[in-house]
């Protein structure tokens, strides 16, 4: 017997970025906004190297070691995306995530672009 899921549903409950360690990323890349890890610790490079908040920092980089998929959003298409980038100190991609718009009636979730699906993330 066959299941009645759809294909998507699989991807329910995944972790967005499985395995990432925050401590190997060195660089931020986000729609124009550059960070970066240096001597004197982070900064703000699109900003003339303002120091970044490193509690802020690491808080979001947190988040998104625990994001998972909320639900694949069908005939979903992303209008608008960011291409965000983590780094290493070489300046190779460890890992990159598309980001779209945020959902319009909940305001804290956000649509992705995931293993060629879009989807729902809160």
């Amino acid at each position: 017997m066959t299941s009645s899921k759809p294909s998507g549903a699989k991807l329910n409950g995944k972790t967005i970025l499985p395995g990432l360690d925050i401590s190997k990323i060195a660089r931020i890349d986000c729609g124009g906004l550059a960070l970066a890890a240096k001597d004197g610790g982070w900064v703000v490079e699109s900003c003339q190297d303002y120091p970044a908040d490193p509690a802020r920092l690491t808080e979001n980089l947190m988040v998104l070691t625990e994001l998972k998929v909320g639900q694949v959003a069908r005939g979903k298409k992303l209008n608008e995306t960011t291409l965000l980038q983590l780094k290493d100190a070489k300046n190779n991609e460890i890992a990159s995530i598309t980001l779209g718009e945020r959902h319009p009636k909940w305001g804290h979730g956000r649509y992705l672009g995931f293993e060629g699906e879009t989807v729902l993330v809160t």
